[in-house]
């Protein structure tokens, strides 16, 4: 009988562990399915975020080049404003610095006549841009 006893202590003894153990193999495989849904919202969430950026990506290289347009068109418009100012300012000194440097005798520097404000500021801005 003492056999039987120790055999049934024994076998008590394993069900008990595995019983036990089953039980914590239950709970590790109910957190890995709860870590698995939120890996997968996780997913859910950076794939949006990705197709987020890249509409932003693709909004972004748009307004780049409407920008590079833009720019392009003013410095174009800029060239020619500043062409016709370069003209301007050859064609005054064509016209009115030819008769002032007659009048003045070869000893005397040359003198120009009195100007406005206004058109001094534009020879000074024109020269800068020579």
């Amino acid at each position: 009988m003492t056999f039987e006893i120790f055999l049934d202590i024994l076998i008590i003894a394993l069900l008990s562990v595995g019983i036990v153990y089953a039980i914590i193999l239950e709970h590790r495989l109910s957190t890995a399915k709860e870590n698995k849904r939120e890996l997968a919202q996780l997913i859910e969430q950076f794939y949006k975020a990705s197709q987020k950026t890249a509409e932003e990506f693709i909004q972004l290289k748009n307004m780049e080049d409407d920008a590079r347009t833009a720019l392009k068109n003013d410095m174009e418009r800029a060239a020619l404003i500043r062409d016709e100012l370069v003209f301007l300012l050859n064609k005054i000194q064509e016209t009115h610095l030819p008769q002032y440097t007659k009048k003045a005798s070869p000893s005397q520097p040359v003198q120009t006549p009195p100007r406005s404000q206004a058109e001094q500021d534009l020879i000074n801005a024109l020269n800068a841009l020579k």
